[in-house]
Formats: C-alpha cells, sequence, structure tokens
C-alpha cells in the first residue's frame, strides 16, 4: 500500500496585472448599486397600473363613464400615477445602466492590449499538471 501523506500537488499561479481606476470612477460604479433597485420597481409600479388600469375600465365600461363611482375615478387616478411613476423609474434604470456600462467600457479600453508582464511567468507543461512531487521525482 501506498502512503500518499506526504504528497504535493502544484499548479501554475495566475499573473495578475494592476492598473490604477481614479476615484471618482470608483465613486460612480459605486453609485450604479440601486439600478437593479429601480428596474424592479418599475416592473411592480408597471404591472400593478396594469391591473388597477384593467379593473376600473371593466368597472366603467359596464356603467359608464359618467355613471361611475368616485372609488373607480380614484382607483383610475392612482392607476396612471402608478403608471407614471414605473415609467419614470424605467427611463432612470436606461440611463443609469448605460451611463454604468460607458464607464466600465472607458475604464477597460485604458487597459492595454497586449501587455508584458514584468513578474516571471512560471508554467508547466500541460502533460505535468496535476501531477504529485512524488510522481515527478521517480
Amino acid at each position: 500500500m501506498e502512503n500518499h501523506q506526504d504528497e504535493i500537488i502544484t499548479y501554475p499561479a495566475p499573473i495578475y496585472e494592476q492598473y490604477t481606476i481614479p476615484v471618482h470612477e470608483l465613486d460612480a460604479l459605486a453609485k450604479g448599486a440601486p439600478i437593479p433597485l429601480y428596474f424592479n420597481l418599475s416592473i411592480f409600479f408597471l404591472s400593478l397600473s396594469g391591473s388597477l388600469m384593467g379593473s376600473v375600465l371593466v368597472t366603467i365600461s359596464e356603467k359608464g363613464f359618467a355613471n361611475s363611482s368616485t372609488a373607480a375615478i380614484t382607483l383610475f387616478i392612482v392607476a396612471c400615477v402608478l403608471f407614471l411613476f414605473g415609467a419614470i423609474l424605467l427611463f432612470m434604470w436606461i440611463k443609469l445602466s448605460k451611463q454604468t456600462n460607458n464607464l466600465l467600457k472607458e475604464i477597460k479600453n485604458r487597459v492595454p492590449k497586449n501587455t508584458k508582464s514584468s513578474g516571471n511567468i512560471i508554467s508547466a507543461p500541460i502533460g505535468n499538471l496535476g501531477n504529485t512531487q512524488e510522481n515527478t521525482n521517480q
């Protein structure tokens, strides 16, 4: 039986490059945090206004607008306000997500495409990946 307690598996370590990003760009990226919330709230308000509008239109079509109750007219106004609020949030989501994507593209474009690393790159041949030290010493 072989004793595998002293085996060491070695893999080549990745090399990471460091690039500077100005603080104002990091602040702009940090402001991007509420963007998904704007989208979710806009979907919520738009769907709520759609269901309220459907209910109001069914009520109005049965009785006619002149004979509608104050509650139906109030729900119609609330549905319009919710639709407007949802549309504003959707517009804000589109605008802010485009700004964030443009900022990310700008940062990525500053990174040189074909840079040579200044560090030492140690690479193992593909056949030796995952080999143990015990196996390579034989």
